[in-house]
């Protein structure tokens, strides 16, 4: 959109996350302006993630962590598809690979990607890349478990016939594994 206009910009925190307020006008469909309202977002770093695909044991892996954010209204432990930050000169392909290894302790295949989405776009700047990958056979490369202070990750895994329960219970709550569960159903699921 070209014609946004930011007034009064300003950081309202800058720590692990950066928080900015502005106020800020937009011209509507119809060609007239809107008044100048305040927004306030998060700005984080994109991320990206794979869905890991074990066809030798037909089973899927994912990861079961502490999300303090969910504590409260439950559950606080989410099973996702391993995830993370893209870092300073990696592609989302490589931040995919390294999250394998270090959340599950696998090596990848080829990326094959799924999605890319805003996860909370009413607040945040975050976009993920989703992916889809094969785990290379053989032994794990790692011990998995996680590198990040305070991460803590345990091996989940889903065998390709509990897919569609996991859909339908409400035990995934997790945006990123949902969209990633439901291209796997549509694409690679019988």
């Amino acid at each position: 959109m070209s014609d946004v206009t930011i007034h009064d910009r300003r950081r309202l925190l800058d720590d692990d996350l950066a928080v900015e307020a502005a106020e800020i006008s937009f011209e509507r469909e119809d060609g007239e302006r809107t008044a100048p309202h305040r927004l306030v977002r998060v700005l984080r770093d994109d991320a990206a993630a794979v869905l890991l695909i074990d066809r030798a044991r037909r089973e899927l892996l994912l990861v079961e962590q502490f999300r303090w954010p969910t504590h409260e209204k439950g559950p606080g432990r989410l099973v996702e598809i391993v995830a993370g930050v893209i870092e300073p000169g990696e592609s989302p392909e490589q931040t995919a690979a390294r999250e394998a290894l270090e959340e599950a302790g696998v090596l990848s295949g080829e990326m094959i990607p799924i999605a890319r989405c805003y996860p909370t776009p009413g607040y945040s700047t975050e976009r993920v890349h989703i992916f889809a990958a094969e785990v290379r056979p053989g032994a794990p490369a790692g011990a998995g478990g996680g590198v990040d202070v305070g991460e803590h990750t345990r091996t989940v895994r889903l065998p390709f016939a509990a897919v569609d329960d996991r859909l339908r219970d409400g035990r995934i709550a997790d945006a990123k594994t949902l969209i990633a569960l439901q291209w796997f159903r549509l694409r690679d699921g019988r």
